[in-house]
């Protein structure tokens, strides 16, 4: 205690060295003794003129106390806070462990967003796609094709003294037709007289080629024949088809129409055999007198056919002039 009221004494004139600051422990001990009433000296003024109340050394208690104050509080929330990190599971009951193992795991679940929820891909369009309209289909005959069925050999049909014979030619005429419409996109089949195909045959058009008698009869027998079935179940649709044949073979070919009709042509056998199928017989010329135009030019008689199912199949105007092709449907020439 008395060497810390001599520091409030004066100064002496021959100040000695200052000794060692004491303890912080020790001056606090210092400032909490009560000092002895009998020892206390008076109370002598601070260098520079300044009471002991407001002088330089109370201030420096203060901040000593604050300072030691914080020091304390840093030091008490560190620990805390390191209690807090770490916490071992034997300092804490069974049913606190617990309790906090929940506590942290529904945090955790809380914690975690919920996955994004993805947007539905739109569903693909899987309505059928529409077909095209199918091709139409064509049947040509070439009469007295094939083999006949009662005898089981071919049939000739009409015969000429030289030896031409009534299938030669509608097979050359029936080839030609086929080929010209075949290289127009259409789908056409190649029938025989009496083809296993016809019982039951579906096409837009059938129209069976053949050609009249090599025999003379007079000077007017010449020109071609058209007719469809007596008994047929669309006559409609069989009456145009004769009409577009008819308009179109004789302005095509130049040979006039002979009405000289006959029974086996309107009750031909192959009208009984397809099904709902328009169809039409043309005798293409007389082997006598039309000879030479049949034989040396029977690619314009099967023009002047394909022009007549085509003014059927496209529903041109019957009357209207055949004339040529547009360009792009020429035939290919054929030798």
């Amino acid at each position: 205690m008395e060497s810390y009221y001599e520091g409030l004494r004066e100064p002496d004139p021959d100040p000695e060295p200052e000794p060692e600051p004491e303890p912080l422990v020790a001056v606090l001990d210092d400032l909490d003794a009560e000092p002895e009433a009998e020892d206390e000296p008076e109370p002598q003024p601070a260098p520079g003129g300044a009471s002991g109340e407001d002088g330089e050394r109370p201030a420096i208690r203060f901040g000593v106390v604050l300072c030691t104050l914080a020091v304390i509080a840093l030091a008490a929330g560190g620990v805390a806070t390191l209690f807090t990190w770490w916490t071992p599971n034997a300092f804490l009951p069974n049913e606190s462990v617990d309790q906090l193992s929940v506590a942290l795991a529904t945090q955790s679940s809380l914690a975690v967003p919920p996955p994004p929820t993805s947007t539905p891909e739109p569903t693909p369009d899987i309505s059928p796609t529409p077909e095209p309209p199918p091709v139409p289909r064509i049947g040509i005959v070439a009469g007295h094709s094939g083999v006949h069925p009662s005898s089981g050999q071919p049939d000739p049909g009409s015969v000429c003294p030289d030896g031409l014979t009534e299938a030669e030619v509608n097979m050359m005429i029936a080839t030609q037709v086929v080929d010209w419409l075949r290289q127009h996109g259409y789908e056409v089949d190649l029938l025989e007289e009496f083809d296993s195909r016809l019982p039951g045959y579906q096409a837009n058009a059938l129209v069976s080629i053949h050609a009249d008698s090599c025999d003379y009869i007079n000077e007017v027998a010449t020109g071609f024949k058209v007719a469809s079935f007596a008994e047929s179940n669309s006559p409609e649709e069989d009456a145009r088809l004769v009409a577009c044949l008819v308009n179109r073979y004789a302005t095509t070919t130049g040979l006039q129409l002979h009405n000289s009709i006959t029974f086996d042509m309107t009750q031909y056998h192959t009208f009984r055999e397809v099904a709902d199928t328009p169809g039409a017989i043309i005798e293409v010329g007389f082997l006598n007198l039309d000879r030479e135009f049949l034989t040396q030019s029977p690619d314009v008689a099967a023009l002047g056919i394909a022009r007549g199912i085509l003014c059927y199949l496209r529903n041109e105007p019957i009357d209207g002039p055949a004339g040529a092709p547009p360009p792009e449907q020429q035939p290919t020439p054929i030798p």
